[in-house]
């Protein structure tokens, strides 16, 4: 099954104005497979440094390696061979200089903006676009925040659709596609090639130990306010040590924080960050737990389970004008979402993983409004239910499965 990424317009769109394209994200996610699709569809020559041949060229002349590149090419996995960065900064200048430029796809494992040296070549020398894993909406096509900030949502009913299935359809790509692989196999696998080769690749980290531990633990955190101090206690490690992994998890597209949302407008907010998993399967499996039992035997870790799947459709749907923030005041009223556009519109998204909704869970949202006034365009509480249902004007409890 062919499932058409949504990040294909908007790479072919961003070719259009560079030489050089990033596509990077959490390995596995489908860059390579995209990669070989745009190059099949825009006549680029494809070469990944997965091919011993081709890795031992670039790595013993660099510089020959890139000035020999006489057509549109995509490079893939360019991680493994920072030694030509210096040489494409020098691509890219020359291109500048051409009324018909010359251009490189590259892709990787890494946010190559967090490795200085790299990133420092080719600062404003090219674009940069993360492919996530499968989203739900590329299923679904159902524009969820376009609706939102329209607010565009009225009393209706809805397909019944099991969160559970939706999770596991908007993962990675091998796992969405193929229902016969063992998943917990499949991730203990993924698990150990990404810490022992490619953030050791990228990090030097030789205690890998601490890095599964971490791991274990922030997944037992997700959704909740992060204490370092007391993340770092747990996990055995200093504060500073802490903040290194957890900026190598993050680099690798691993994790994410979500920083809290505020303006000066004479109120105390909460300050802390959250930390969410990019895959929620991925979660799943850190955590030990059966996906498909979970939602009796335990409502409560099932709800944080089933943020965390908000939160990884929510950021694999932004475009470059929004960003994501979670809200909460001193006097503990909070939206679990916020979301906000360059211009200051924004939308308030709380999750409740319940099949039913009342007037209370919209305490936060309605908080949330009060404060931005003509600034918030839609307040949602996204449930288990099938009916989208108006509490006001501009407030919605609405099904996950539109999401």
């Amino acid at each position: 099954m062919l499932v058409k990424r949504e990040a294909t317009k908007v790479a072919i769109e961003m070719m259009e104005d560079t030489s050089i394209l990033y596509l990077n994200g959490i390995r596995q996610c489908g860059k390579s497979t995209l990669a070989m699709q745009l190059a099949s569809q825009l006549k680029f020559e494809y070469l990944t440094f997965d091919s011993p041949a081709v890795l031992s060229a670039a790595q013993n002349d660099p510089q020959g390696f890139i000035e020999n590149i006489k057509t549109n090419v995509v490079l893939d996995e360019v991680q493994m061979v920072p030694e030509i960065f210096r040489n494409l900064k020098i691509f890219a200048d020359n291109q500048r200089l051409n009324k018909n430029p010359l251009k490189i796809l590259l892709t990787g494992s890494a946010n190559i903006l967090a490795l200085p040296k790299l990133a420092d070549s080719l600062v404003g020398r090219m674009h940069i676009l993360t492919l996530y894993p499968f989203s739900w909406s590329e299923f679904s096509n159902s524009n969820f925040l376009q609706r939102a900030f329209s607010c565009d949502f009225s009393l209706q009913n809805c397909e019944n659709i099991d969160p559970i299935s939706m999770i596991k359809k908007a993962s990675f790509p091998e796992l969405s596609l193929n229902s016969r692989i063992n998943v917990s196999r499949w991730f203990d696998s993924y698990l150990t090639t990404l810490i022992t080769r490619d953030i050791r690749d990228i990090s030097n980290i030789t205690k890998t130990s601490d890095m599964y531990t971490m791991l274990k633990i922030l997944a037992s955190r997700t959704g909740s306010l992060i204490n370092e101090s007391s993340l770092a206690r747990d996990c055995n490690i200093n504060l500073m040590t802490f903040r290194r992994y957890r900026n190598i998890l993050e680099n690798m597209f691993v994790i994410q924080r979500v920083f809290p949302w505020f303006r000066n407008i004479g109120k105390r907010f909460v300050k802390s960050t959250k930390n969410y998993f990019t895959d929620t399967l991925m979660l799943c499996n850190i955590l030990g737990i059966d996906l498909s039992a979970i939602k009796q035997k335990d409502p409560l870790l099932f709800g944080h389970i089933f943020e965390n799947f908000v939160f990884s459709e929510l950021v694999k749907n932004l475009d470059d004008q929004m960003r994501l923030f979670h809200f909460r005041t001193s006097d503990n009223k909070e939206v679990d979402f916020v979301i906000e556009k360059n211009n200051g519109d924004l939308v308030g998204i709380e999750v409740k993983s319940k099949i039913t909704v009342s007037s209370k869970d919209f305490a936060g949202l309605t908080e949330l409004k009060e404060l931005v006034s003509s600034s918030f365009k839609c307040g949602i509480v996204l449930y288990s239910g099938n009916s989208v249902i108006p509490f006001a004007k501009d407030m919605f409890a609405v099904p996950i499965q539109l999401i």
